[in-house]
């Protein structure tokens, strides 16, 4: 059996999922290193190695080669691999994640067979008062293999997407601990009254007896009621939280996510790294952070920047710049926003990216007198978180 060189079609390369198959070859070969920039070789020689995976500058991967030390039956196995481990069809597993919002989860919520929010169980720990996080489970498809680790990759791409899309629809926003689960922070131990602070060091975690993270199937709701639904009009608009309720959806939940599933790989993954950067200006210590942050958001919906020819003068390109194309595009989506004010917000954030402000709450004390600083703090990341959501679901749903 003779080996080629280019192997992408033996090993179904654009077919399958490219993490899945630097599993397999490292699983086969037992190691890996790079030898540039844009090459992975399997194992770990530059010289003496048996394949070689070819990205491109964004990190896809675009071709695999044969290296010296390949043999017939090493690349027999890879294929048998292929297609047993990620091409088969055996079905789907239910993978559990638990995340946190501001308002407490009573009900349960399904989104067709795809995914299911629930409300944890009596028995989960839960916080003791109302302004705290408070945990839900989501429960989500993913599908099964019988290469184990291949399977926790799938779960882990799935559990992040499902997290960066609700945390863009709901309100309160939601999140995860983070793949960092294992952080530790000083945290002050429970006291009774006239007892003296106590600190410790301790690790973030939530967990409780019986949660199973991956399953067969959606767990019962029981006699959970099924979560509210509010018209978007509504449920986007309201000012701040109330806590006489607990955590509902708005009732377009569903088509948004018809719309998600329904696009183009290429603007599936456009939407999740804007969702990303929408999640950063939820969650970052910074409040000028987490204004660059949202703003970033807009920034990777937008289309490629166009100039026209150069000025005869001066030499820069003629055209309306990036302030002006923000203002423009964000005008599509949230027009009750003056255009001032997005030419604004816009400014703002290239100050704050390129070091020239920051926000009064990053540089001087919240104590003391209330001063104008502060309150166009407070206005301005209000319109900016606004604004955000209208554009990311007003770009979704202006998508066939």
């Amino acid at each position: 059996m003779s080996i080629p060189d280019d192997l992408s079609g033996q090993l179904q390369v654009g077919r399958i999922q490219q993490e899945e198959l630097g599993q397999l070859l490292l699983e086969q070969f037992h190691g890996a290193r790079a030898v540039g920039l844009n090459e992975i070789v399997y194992p770990a020689d530059a010289e003496a190695y048996a394949v070689k995976l070819h990205y491109d500058g964004d990190g896809s991967l675009v071709k695999v080669t044969a290296g010296a030390t390949l043999t017939p039956s090493d690349l027999e196995t890879l294929q048998h691999e292929v297609a047993e481990e990620l091409l088969a069809d055996t079905g789907t597993l239910v993978g559990r994640l638990v995340l946190f919002t501001r308002l407490p989860v009573d009900g349960w919520f399904r989104y067709r067979n795809a995914f299911q929010i629930l409300a944890v169980p009596p028995d989960a720990p839960h916080p003791p008062h109302l302004a705290a996080d408070h945990p839900l489970i989501l429960e989500f498809r993913f599908p099964n293999t019988r290469n184990t680790m291949v399977a926790v990759i799938r779960r882990a791409v799935r559990e992040r997407e499902l997290e960066l899309l609700l945390n863009a629809f709901l309100f309160p926003e939601i999140h995860s601990l983070g793949s960092a689960s294992v952080r530790g922070r000083w945290v002050l131990e429970p006291r009774k009254a006239g007892e003296s602070l106590r600190v410790k060091f301790a690790q973030e975690m939530y967990t409780w007896e019986g949660l199973n993270l991956v399953g067969d199937d959606f767990s019962s709701p029981g006699e959970r009621p099924a979560m509210s639904l509010a018209s978007p009009d509504e449920y986007y608009n309201r000012l701040g939280l109330s806590y006489k309720h607990g955590l509902d959806l708005p009732s377009n939940l569903a088509d948004m996510m018809d719309r998600f599933f329904a696009l183009a790989r290429a603007d599936r993954e456009r939407f999740l790294r804007a969702c990303f950067w929408f999640q950063q200006g939820n969650h970052a210590r910074s409040a000028s952070v987490r204004f660059t942050a949202i703003i970033s958001a807009v920034e990777t919906l937008m289309p490629s920047a166009t100039s026209g020819p150069p000025c005869e003068v001066c030499g820069r390109a003629k055209g309306p710049g990036t302030t002006r194309q923000f203002a423009s595009f964000v005008d599509a989506f949230a027009p009750w926003i003056p255009a001032e004010e997005r030419s604004r917000l816009y400014g703002l954030r290239s100050a704050l990216s390129h070091g020239g402000t920051l926000f009064h709450s990053d540089r001087a004390t919240l104590l003391g007198g209330l001063e104008p600083s502060v309150v166009k703090e407070w206005i301005t990341r209000d319109i900016a978180f606004r604004l955000v959501r209208a554009v990311l679901i007003g770009w979704l749903l202006k998508n066939p």
